[in-house]
Protein backbone atom coordinates (compact mmCIF):
# COMPACT_ATOMS: atom_id res chain seq x y z
CA UNK A 1 0.00 0.00 0.00
CA UNK A 2 1.18 3.51 -0.74
CA UNK A 3 1.30 6.58 1.42
CA UNK A 4 -2.18 7.64 2.44
CA UNK A 5 -3.67 4.23 1.67
CA UNK A 6 -6.06 2.70 4.13
CA UNK A 7 -7.00 -0.96 4.39
CA UNK A 8 -9.50 -2.55 6.71
CA UNK A 9 -10.43 -6.14 7.36
CA UNK A 10 -13.82 -6.20 8.99
CA UNK A 11 -15.49 -9.28 10.45
CA UNK A 12 -19.18 -8.95 11.14
CA UNK A 13 -21.32 -11.17 13.35
CA UNK A 14 -25.04 -11.36 13.92
CA UNK A 15 -26.15 -11.20 17.56
CA UNK A 16 -29.19 -13.46 17.30
CA UNK A 17 -29.45 -17.13 16.43
CA UNK A 18 -31.38 -18.20 13.33
CA UNK A 19 -34.11 -19.65 15.60
CA UNK A 20 -34.58 -16.25 17.31
CA UNK A 21 -34.85 -14.36 14.03
CA UNK A 22 -38.35 -13.82 12.68
CA UNK A 23 -38.92 -14.67 9.03
CA UNK A 24 -39.08 -11.10 7.71
CA UNK A 25 -37.32 -11.97 4.43
CA UNK A 26 -34.70 -9.35 5.31
CA UNK A 27 -30.96 -9.91 5.43
CA UNK A 28 -29.47 -9.45 8.96
CA UNK A 29 -28.08 -5.94 9.48
CA UNK A 30 -25.09 -6.42 11.86
CA UNK A 31 -23.41 -3.70 13.91
CA UNK A 32 -19.64 -3.06 14.06
CA UNK A 33 -16.94 -0.94 15.68
CA UNK A 34 -13.22 -0.33 15.16
CA UNK A 35 -10.57 2.20 16.12
CA UNK A 36 -7.73 3.71 14.08
CA UNK A 37 -4.65 5.41 15.53
CA UNK A 38 -3.09 7.57 12.82
CA UNK A 39 -0.86 10.52 12.02
CA UNK A 40 -0.72 12.85 9.00
CA UNK A 41 2.47 12.53 6.98
CA UNK A 42 3.70 16.08 7.70
CA UNK A 43 2.49 16.26 11.32
CA UNK A 44 3.80 14.96 14.62
CA UNK A 45 0.35 15.07 16.24
CA UNK A 46 -1.25 11.64 16.50
CA UNK A 47 -4.99 11.14 16.32
CA UNK A 48 -7.31 8.31 17.32
CA UNK A 49 -10.66 7.75 15.65
CA UNK A 50 -13.36 5.36 16.86
CA UNK A 51 -16.01 4.24 14.39
CA UNK A 52 -19.27 2.48 15.24
CA UNK A 53 -22.19 1.72 13.04
CA UNK A 54 -24.28 -0.75 11.17
CA UNK A 55 -23.86 -2.75 7.98
CA UNK A 56 -26.88 -2.61 5.69
CA UNK A 57 -27.30 -5.22 2.98
CA UNK A 58 -29.78 -4.37 0.24
CA UNK A 59 -32.04 -6.97 -1.34
CA UNK A 60 -29.59 -7.19 -4.28
CA UNK A 61 -26.69 -7.94 -1.87
CA UNK A 62 -25.00 -4.52 -1.93
CA UNK A 63 -23.33 -3.72 1.41
CA UNK A 64 -23.19 -0.22 2.90
CA UNK A 65 -21.57 0.69 6.24
CA UNK A 66 -23.15 3.67 8.02
CA UNK A 67 -20.78 4.87 10.74
CA UNK A 68 -20.65 7.49 13.45
CA UNK A 69 -17.07 8.51 14.28
CA UNK A 70 -15.38 10.29 17.15
CA UNK A 71 -11.89 11.66 16.48
CA UNK A 72 -9.56 12.82 19.24
CA UNK A 73 -6.25 14.61 18.81
CA UNK A 74 -3.81 15.84 21.45
CA UNK A 75 -4.54 19.26 22.94
CA UNK A 76 -1.70 21.60 23.91
CA UNK A 77 -3.48 22.76 27.06
CA UNK A 78 -6.79 22.47 28.93
CA UNK A 79 -7.85 25.73 27.27
CA UNK A 80 -7.48 24.02 23.86
CA UNK A 81 -9.36 20.87 24.91
CA UNK A 82 -12.67 22.08 23.47
CA UNK A 83 -11.43 21.70 19.89
CA UNK A 84 -9.55 18.41 20.27
CA UNK A 85 -12.58 16.15 19.71
CA UNK A 86 -14.63 15.99 16.53
CA UNK A 87 -17.76 13.98 15.72
CA UNK A 88 -19.07 13.05 12.30
CA UNK A 89 -20.69 10.43 10.12
CA UNK A 90 -19.42 8.45 7.14
CA UNK A 91 -20.91 6.01 4.66
CA UNK A 92 -18.64 3.31 3.24
CA UNK A 93 -19.36 1.14 0.20
CA UNK A 94 -17.46 -1.82 -1.21
CA UNK A 95 -15.08 -1.02 -4.06
CA UNK A 96 -15.73 -3.33 -6.99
Amino acid sequence: MGIGAFALVLTLAVCVTPAERKDTRLVPQPTFYFTVHWRLQDSEAARTTAFLGQCYVSTNGEETLHALWLMREAADSPAEDWKATRIGTSIFTRIK
